[in-house]
């Protein structure tokens, strides 16, 4: 257990830059670490305080209706499909493409121990994330209900043993589908449309879920515990622990819980040399022929790079498109939505104008949450040389990587703009804007990537999660993206006196005026930074 923990501990302080910080003597570096504390704790308020206002929502709902009892297995059973889907992608590049394993094999160190220490750094990074939806769940229900004293005890013990069983199905699931796809062609391919449709199924059961009337919500409630049951057996057994307040079920669900992860555990490390090697290995595809070798611009060919390496990794689109699912799911649904309830459920009389005319806003945080460019100078890792020495000067090769994020966004900027337009029957003006503005938004949040990236980047990863998904740079332009789009959006609310539409136009000038500056950093600056790396 101790070869576990230490192990763990390494690779934890090295996924947060912990170590270098505790052994540089460089200031800078030490500056950089205060700068990430700083991000992290202020995406940490944002993701909690938007957590506690959509459980309050949900719960009051619930209350209304007189479905409370379903409310915090449903927020369990929502968190751990979510977890299951995040960990279906990631998954795969924490425990078998880390690429330290050829180090870590050859220590003195059992491997089951070592996979261990991966399925824990893998569980305690969902556990982050469980805690930051549940414990403000936990205390909205407690505030409603007014549970029993030991409804906190129950409910605290239960909530560290919720991510287990679905980080083993997503896990399972992930390999048995790659082992299955890696001797096709197009495995990428078919590995993204898994997680798309994933995705889409829990965005849509959404939607669906609060389009239902009331007076169906009491059938709907033993519906839809009757379905969770179905796919997630202990959902039944969590709900008689917390609501109920059965110890003997609340020890059945940790019992089981711990039990299913402490076999999955022991057959991992057991087959691990054998599922790594599996999964590293594949087939030849086809006969090598010579062709045409095609000419193109240096700028062509650093972009197709980019592109090509944009989607040989699941992990990587994933991590930068969900905004765009969610935004086109969402303007779809626009098309089935009846103005005269959706009134009526939130008492304001003609929403369906304001939805138009807030529309370019929704849009824009959907797609500013989809970076490409964060990572896109991490991810060179030891290849970064190569670029550094090439006579290609660094705003060609900045251009490239911000191009791929344009050719993503760009087209699903277009088709939602078509749909919202369609849907909304927005006017040209209210058009024009569901357009430009999402589509400075992406320019403007693209541009801000590659700089936080210059001045934070990891080129010493051992895994790619460790970079698309927790690097400084990427904590940081997602505090960006959502200070650009909630403070604009909150004064747009407030300013008396002036148009939405006006107060849009004001807003989209000031973006193109805040493009223009980053840009000029990223010349002037980018290109000292990038050859310092």
């Amino acid at each position: 257990m101790n070869n576990i923990g230490y192990v763990l501990r390494v690779q934890l302080l090295s996924a947060f830059g912990i170590n270098k910080l505790l052994h540089t003597t460089d200031p800078k570096e030490k500056k950089k670490a205060i700068w990430m504390g700083i991000g992290i704790g202020l995406l940490a308020i944002m993701i909690i305080g938007m957590s506690i206002l959509y459980n309050i929502l949900i719960a009051v709902s619930f209350k209304e209706i007189e479905l409370v009892e379903f409310y915090l297995p449903m927020v369990m059973s929502l968190t751990s499909f979510i977890i299951l889907i995040t960990t279906f992608y990631k998954a795969k590049g924490i425990l078998f493409e880390g690429k330290d394993y050829d180090m870590l094999l050859a220590l003195p160190i059992k491997t089951s121990h070592i996979v261990g220490a991966q399925v824990l750094y893998l569980y305690l990074m969902n556990l982050l994330f469980l805690v930051m939806i549940m414990i403000p769940a936990g205390f909205v229900y407690g505030i409603l209900v007014r549970p029993r004293g030991i409804f906190y005890l129950i409910y605290g013990m239960t909530l560290f043993f919720v991510p287990l069983i679905p980080i083993i199905i997503a896990t399972f699931v992930g390999a048995i589908i790659t082992m299955i796809t890696m001797r096709l062609k197009h495995t990428n391919f078919i590995t993204l449309m898994i997680n798309v449709v994933f995705i889409a199924v829990v965005i849509c059961m959404s939607f669906g879920a609060n389009s239902i009337s009331e007076e169906h919500m009491g059938q709907l409630g033993e519906v839809v515990m009757s379905a969770i049951n179905k796919i997630y057996p202990l959902a039944q057994l969590y709900l008689q622990a917390v609501c109920e307040y059965s110890i003997g079920a609340a020890l059945l669900f940790i019992g089981l819980s711990v039990l299913a992860f402490g076999l999955f555990v022991t057959f991992i490390g057991r087959k691990f040399k054998i599922i790594h090697t599996m999964l590293q290995t594949s087939a030849r595809r086809s006969q090598y022929e010579g062709g045409q070798v095609k000419e193109s611009s240096v700028l062509g060919a650093l972009y197709y790079k980019e592109l090509k390496r944009y989607f040989s990794s699941s992990l990587y689109v994933m991590n930068t498109s969900v905004g765009i699912i969610f935004m086109l799911i969402l303007s779809v649904s626009l098309f089935f939505l009846d103005a005269i309830e959706l009134e009526h459920m939130l008492g304001i009389n003609g929403v369906h104008q304001y939805i138009a005319e807030f529309a370019p806003l929704i849009a824009s945080f959907c797609i500013a949450l989809n970076c490409t460019t964060a990572c896109a100078i991490s991810l060179e890792g030891k290849n970064l040389w190569i670029l550094k020495s090439s006579p290609i000067e660094a705003r060609t090769i900045f251009i490239s990587k911000i191009g791929v994020q344009l050719a993503i966004n760009i087209p699903a900027i277009l088709l939602n703009t078509i749909l919202m337009t369609i849907a909304l029957r927005a006017h040209f003006m209210q058009a024009l804007l569901i357009f430009a503005i999402p589509t400075v938004y992406t320019i403007f949040i693209a541009i801000m990537g590659i700089i936080i990236n210059l001045k934070w980047p990891n080129l010493e990863w051992s895994n790619e999660v460790v970079v698309i998904k927790q690097s400084m740079a990427t904590l940081l332009v997602m505090v960006v993206a959502l200070i650009s789009i909630i403070v604009p959006g909150v004064l747009v609310i407030i300013i008396p006196g002036v148009s939405t539409v006006m107060k849009l136009i004001m807003l989209l000038v000031v973006m193109i005026v805040l493009i223009y500056g980053a840009y000029r950093y990223m010349v002037i600056k980018g290109d000292k930074l990038f050859r310092d790396l």
